[in-house]
């Protein structure tokens, strides 16, 4: 199986990584049946093993790309909905919000295809637009127009303009956060901190930048923090 599938991340570990409410993933990745009964909005993101409810790299990608699009740009459900429905059946492009093909300008999400820039969540009409902008600033793409890393976002203020010191890349070190560039995981900075060695010891030790030890270590203690509320909660 491609690394980019693996089932690697629990639902809560994975909100975790991107700031996210758990209940809020759970719905995009499980659907939503309503108060009703009558009525069951299915998932927007497809998971390599629906049963365990686990998330693949690619798709902490596209909540990310989801999280942005909702919270960021407000664009509504029924939209992106329709788009990812458009490029997957139209297209054939599975995951398409992790995709570097799909753009938007704020109130639509574009698919680049065959020299055409169409309107997906318009179903399917040409855009208008000669040049659109894409979003995505922390993620990196592959050739193929895949995501090769994630940097994650772990200022409390959400920040997308926040380092681009603490990374996810498929196939290193098992998926969890590391310091940029390398297989170091924050986890290992923020324990050994914790246990009494200096940003100076640990720089030396890692051959790091103490710039970098400090975002490791800041990060750590928020995603620990982070945890520690939503267990509270």
């Amino acid at each position: 199986m491609d690394t980019l599938e693996l089932p690697n991340y629990g639902l809560t570990e994975a909100a975790l990584y991107l700031g996210l409410a758990p209940s809020t993933l759970r719905t995009w990745v499980r659907g939503r049946r309503y108060s009703s009964g009558e009525k069951f909005s299915p998932p927007v993101i497809d998971l390599p093993e629906p049963e365990l409810s686990h998330l693949s790299p690619i798709n902490l990608v596209e909540a990310y790309v989801l999280d942005a699009l909702r919270r960021v740009k407000r664009m509504p459900m029924r939209k992106i909905r329709r788009a990812v429905e458009f490029a997957a059946r139209e297209l054939g492009i599975r995951h398409p919000l992790a995709n570097k093909v799909f753009k938007t300008d704020g109130l639509d999400l574009f698919v680049q295809h065959a020299g055409d820039v169409i309107n997906a969540s318009r179903g399917g009409q040409l855009g208008l637009k000669a040049v659109l902008l894409p979003y995505l600033r922390r993620v990196d793409y592959d050739s193929q127009g895949w995501p090769c890393r994630i940097y994650l976002i772990t200022r409390p203020d959400r920040s997308p303009d926040s380092p681009r010191t603490v990374e996810i890349r498929p196939g290193i070190s098992g998926g969890l956060p590391v310091v940029a560039g390398t297989r170091i995981t924050i986890e290992t900075l923020g324990d050994r901190f914790q246990s009494g060695d200096t940003i100076q010891e640990l720089a030396e030790d890692y051959g790091l930048e103490e710039t970098q030890v400090e975002e490791g270590v800041r990060s750590w203690a928020t995603l620990q923090s982070q945890a520690a509320r939503k267990r509270a909660a």
